[in-house]
């Protein structure tokens, strides 16, 4: 780590950055340090595999020369490591900085503003920051936006970065509160742009509460906030259990028949809440449909009722006119076939998404506290 603040003659500062694969973590550092030995990633597989330091020399606002720690840390998606592994790596890293006598001044949170809709591993991501940070000290906090101009539609980029502000599931909650809340930038890929963000962070210090429950309240990292998300994840704690069980046939026989009572416990839970988004989405639609049933109607008994008006009115002068009365009805018949064909198109096709996106809810669902202990009663891993 470093030796003790007072011992040195610049002040040190230490900076957080985290986000998940791909959100640009790397290329932030390297603008900001002119790090070019930085390995930044081109897809998504993660380059990170250990939290990393990177040094900047940078003067604040009052001309103080301060070094400029910004730590590269590994995501909750990560290629090569667990979660709960990651978590201890983090964990690990700022307890010791703690130790040291030495505090974090700000955390950077990074994502890729060019994705429309935020993954499973996304929202993972910011549940631990959240729960890192502690929502008492958001104002440590700034939410980064990447990727800037890379949508061929620049207004796509603008509507993702103001979802990710005003919906609950992402940044709201850090947003919300006036007496404790983050800060948004934009990260426009130049040295400029990163070193501002970087600015904002030097002048306070704060303790993390994922340290303060470790060191100040003792709590093993299981026990901590954090560490309870990442066992909350069927498919993350079946992996891990499964590490454990590798070298007892018993313990793995057990094992593997519990997931499969909480994947259908998992299973029940989805397909209710399936079929009640079916539901509304099919009213949603059978609305909609109904003011076209309406509008065809009205066009039947218009045309009938124009074309004997005008026989009438004519002394039958206008019956070639009945003519139309049976275009309009093949008409009317043609597009209430074709609303027929549009509800049954809406089932197949969210029928045949069924596995899809069961898969994604099992990785993205949290457990209850049931499921967690069964997986739990076959190793004491969580605990």
């Amino acid at each position: 780590m470093t030796s003790n603040r007072q011992t040195m003659e610049i002040p040190l500062v230490y900076i957080l950055v985290m986000g998940i694969t791909g959100s640009g973590k790397s290329t932030f550092i390297e603008k900001a340090t002119g790090d070019t030995a930085i390995k930044v990633g081109d897809g998504l597989q993660s380059e990170t595999k250990d939290v990393q330091e990177s040094i900047v020399f940078i003067e604040d606002d009052r001309g103080k020369r301060l070094k400029v720690h910004l730590i590269d840390t590994p995501g909750f998606d990560d290629d090569f490591d667990s979660d709960p592994n990651v978590l201890y790596k983090i964990a690990n890293w700022i307890n010791s900085l703690y130790n040291s006598n030495e505090k974090i001044s700000g955390i950077l949170y990074l994502h890729d503003v060019s994705l429309t809709r935020m993954r499973g591993s996304g929202r993972r991501n910011l549940e631990m920051v959240r729960e890192v940070v502690g929502k008492e000290k958001f104002e440590f906090l700034t939410l980064v936006t990447t990727h800037w101009h890379t949508l061929t539609d620049p207004k796509r980029e603008e509507n993702n970065e103001a979802s990710l502000q005003k919906e609950d599931m992402y940044w709201r909650p850090f947003l919300k509160d006036p007496c404790s809340c983050a800060t948004v930038r934009r990260f426009n890929n130049t040295v400029t742009s990163a070193l501002e963000i970087v600015k904002e962070h030097l002048q306070h210090t704060f303790v993390p509460s994922l340290t303060y429950e470790m060191v100040t309240e003792l709590l093993p990292l299981n026990d901590t906030r954090a560490g309870k998300i990442v066992g909350k994840n069927l498919e993350q704690a079946y992996r891990e259990a499964l590490k454990k069980a590798a070298t007892d046939a018993n313990k793995l026989a057990v094992l593997k028949e519990r997931y499969q009572l909480v994947k259908e416990r998992l299973q029940e839970k989805f397909d209710k809440q399936r079929m009640h988004t079916f539901h509304l989405m099919a009213a949603r639609t059978k609305k909609k449909q109904h003011v076209f049933r309406a509008i065809r109607w009205t066009a039947r008994v218009g045309t009938i009722g124009g074309v004997t008006c005008a026989i009438v009115l004519t002394g039958g002068l206008a019956t070639p006119a009945l003519a139309a009365i049976p275009l309009v009805e093949a008409w009317a018949q043609v597009w209430s076939a074709h609303d027929k064909h549009v509800r049954q198109r809406q089932k197949e096709d969210y029928d045949s998404r069924y596995t899809v996106d069961f898969k994604a809810f099992q990785t993205e669902e949290e457990l209850e506290e049931e499921d967690v202990a069964d997986i739990n009663s076959v190793f004491e891993y969580f605990r």
